[in-house]
């Protein structure tokens, strides 16, 4: 479960809630209610703890070309040797290979 809070902003009831991300990360999201401040303070509070019950924290993007912690050498070898092809292309100017 995540944690959350109301704040008013520019008059109108905003969601906060904070989660922790797949990396352990401390992450916070705001969300607006589109309530107006005043009277909907209890359906603001409603919409806060739906949002907390129903929040998924999103998931990273892992592209293929992404060195990773729990990644094969032989998956690593074939990243490591193009990054090393191209950074070299840009450091000495030549299209060549490792």
């Amino acid at each position: 479960m995540v944690s959350g809070h109301l704040r008013i902003q520019n008059g109108i009831y905003q969601c906060i809630i904070s989660y922790n991300d797949y990396n352990g990360k401390r992450k916070t999201k705001s969300i607006s209610t589109g309530l107006p401040a005043k009277g909907n303070k209890k359906r603001a509070e409603e919409m806060l703890s739906e949002l907390r019950r129903s929040f998924v924290p999103p998931k990273p993007e892992r592209g293929e070309n992404e060195f990773r912690e729990d990644m094969l050498f032989s998956d690593f070898i074939p990243l490591i040797v193009n990054y090393r092809s191209q950074s070299s292309r840009f450091r000495f100017g030549f299209s060549g290979g490792v």
